[in-house]
């Protein structure tokens, strides 16, 4: 082999190298833009504890609940007060659910199902009156977090 020869395929070998790394740049930049305009794409419009997020069923469920186990420290005021809307007001419901399930009942902490504890948040839904739909309020986190507080204000 000559060293004109030897020098060209070198010559080629780099210039292989420089497109295949300009192509997987290319491609990598591809695939950030793409994850970005997923992540920012508008996404359906959003609940709210006014779209009728819960069962009148359930929320009557979590009445009984709510009549056993959480009035010996808790009264219908402390979840209807203006300072319960204004903290709640904009969060979403699985902040209430999370504190709940995770704190309530006092004496022991995490005992109830979660249905249990979507029962407890429809209740104090209706008790905000917050309108009742077809649909029972999920027992799953994920799914709450799709969903605003948004409380009466009247």
């Amino acid at each position: 082999m000559t060293t004109a020869s030897t020098s060209a395929g070198t010559a080629r070998g780099r210039a292989g190298r420089v497109l295949t790394a300009a192509a997987l740049a290319w491609i990598g930049a591809a695939a950030g833009q793409v994850a970005w305009s997923q992540e920012q794409a508008p996404t359906a419009e959003a609940r709210t504890t006014r779209s009728g997020v819960y069962t009148a069923e359930q929320a009557a469920r979590g009445e009984s609940t709510f009549g056993s186990l959480c009035t010996g420290c808790h009264t219908l005021a402390d979840f209807s007060t203006p300072a319960f809307a204004k903290k709640w007001n904009g969060l979403p419901l699985a902040d209430f659910f999370a504190l709940i399930s995770e704190t309530m009942p006092e004496d022991f902490p995490g005992s109830l199902k979660p249905d249990e504890y979507a029962q407890v948040t429809a209740y104090v839904l209706r008790v905000n009156r917050m309108p009742a739909g077809q649909s029972a309020l999920p027992a799953d986190r994920e799914a709450l977090k799709q969903i605003r507080f948004e409380l009466s204000d009247d």
